[in-house]
């Protein structure tokens, strides 16, 4: 299977990208979804943060921290701290069943 499957989401992202200005909060990064929101929330430096459970993950996308990007490594999905006032919410996390 090619890879580009995975990143059936971003259209959707774009769009809601666009139409909001708030805060973004990133369940799971991933190639797709974490570059193009640090990106996106370059130019307003709007608030970002990605948490990721999966070190390998964390290890290829945290060069992607900044004044605005915060990264988060954390243990247990469960215990997360999702506090905040977002404007988006992206679900990208492992296990997909959770």
């Amino acid at each position: 299977m090619s890879s580009f499957r995975f990143g059936s989401h971003l259209p959707v992202l774009m769009k809601v990208m666009s139409i909001t200005d708030g805060a973004v909060l990133e369940l799971g990064s991933g190639l797709y979804s974490t570059v193009y929101l640090h990106w996106a929330c370059y130019d307003k430096k709007r608030k970002l943060v990605t948490l990721e459970s999966k070190p390998e993950y964390f290890s290829k996308m945290k060069n992607l921290r900044s004044d605005y990007h915060e990264m988060r490594l954390i243990d247990d999905w469960a215990k997360a701290d999702l506090s905040g006032d977002w404007s988006v919410v992206l679900v990208d996390q492992s296990p997909g069943k959770r």
